[in-house]
C-alpha cells in the first residue's frame, strides 16, 4: 500500500495502520514473525520513497506497543507486555504444544515417509493445555503435508513454492513502475504465508485456503500475462 499512487492515500495509511493493531493484539509467533519477515523484504526491495514512509511508520507502530502494552489478551490470558517475553520461550503453553505436535509428526513421517498416512487413520495428538485429543495440531504446514502425503508429495509442494519465489522474484528484477511494485506486494504476501507456515496451518485449512491460493494465482497470472506481452513483442 506505501507504493499505491491513488489520490486517496490517507485512506490506505489508515487500513495500514488498523491492521498493524490487528497483528499487535493477535500476540501469534507466526504473525509476528512473517510480518518483520515481509517488512525487512520490503525494505530490500522496495523504492528509497516508500522506505521513509516505512520507517516513520514504523517508529510510530513502537510507540503504539508502548501505549498497547497494558492491553489484556483473552486469547494468552495476560497482558500484551506479559506476552511479548514468552514469544521466544519453548517451555510456554502453545510454544511447549508445537514443539509436541512436532515430534509426534515426525515420528508419523518416519512410519510412513512416501506415501503418508491416509486421512482419518493417523495417530491422535494430545493437547496438554486442553487436556484433549485432537488431530489437527500439527501447526507446521510443511510437517502437515509430509504427514499426509509423504516425502513424495512433500517434495512437490516444495518445488512450487520454491518456483513461485524464483519466478516472482525475476519479475521484481526485471520489471519496473506500477508492475513491479505491484508483483512485489504479491511476492511478499507469499513469503508472509511460507513464513507463517512454519507455525501454522492455514495453506491445507478449509476456512482460509481459497484466499491463500487466490494469491499465488495472481502471481502466475501476472507471470503469465508478462510472458504473453514478451511474446507479442517478439512477433
Amino acid at each position: 500500500m506505501f507504493d499505491l499512487e491513488m489520490k486517496h492515500a490517507f485512506l490506505y495509511l489508515v487500513l495500514i495502520g488498523f491492521s498493524f493493531i490487528c497483528t499487535v493484539v493477535s500476540s501469534a509467533r507466526a504473525v509476528w514473525l512473517g510480518m518483520l519477515v515481509s517488512i525487512a523484504g520490503f525494505f530490500a526491495l522496495g523504492r528509497v520513497r516508500s522506505k521513509i514512509y516505512l520507517t516513520l511508520f514504523s517508529i510510530l507502530g513502537i510507540i503504539a506497543l508502548f501505549f498497547l502494552g497494558s492491553l489484556y489478551i483473552a486469547r494468552y490470558d495476560m497482558t500484551l507486555a506479559e506476552r511479548l517475553p514468552t514469544l521466544l520461550d519453548t517451555t510456554e503453553g502453545t510454544g511447549h504444544w508445537r514443539i509436541m505436535a512436532w515430534q509426534q509428526t515426525l515420528e508419523d513421517i518416519k512410519a510412513h515417509p512416501l506415501i503418508g498416512w491416509p486421512m482419518g487413520n493417523e495417530p491422535l495428538f494430545y493437547v496438554e493445555s486442553s487436556g484433549i485429543f485432537c488431530t489437527n495440531a500439527t501447526h507446521n504446514e510443511f510437517l502437515k503435508i509430509a504427514r499426509y502425503t509423504g516425502l513424495t508429495g512433500l517434495f512437490f509442494f516444495l518445488c512450487l513454492m520454491i518456483q513461485t519465489l524464483v519466478n516472482g522474484f525475476r519479475y521484481i528484477v526485471s520489471s519496473s513502475g506500477q508492475e513491479q511494485r505491484k508483483m512485489l506486494a504479491l511476492f511478499l504476501c507469499v513469503v508472509y504465508i511460507l513464513v507463517t507456515s512454519t507455525f501454522s496451518q492455514r495453506i491445507t485449512s478449509i476456512d482460509i485456503c481459497p484466499f491463500i491460493w487466490a494469491i499465488f494465482g495472481m502471481v502466475y497470472l501476472r507471470l503469465i500475462e508478462k510472458k504473453e506481452q514478451k511474446g507479442g513483442l517478439a512477433q
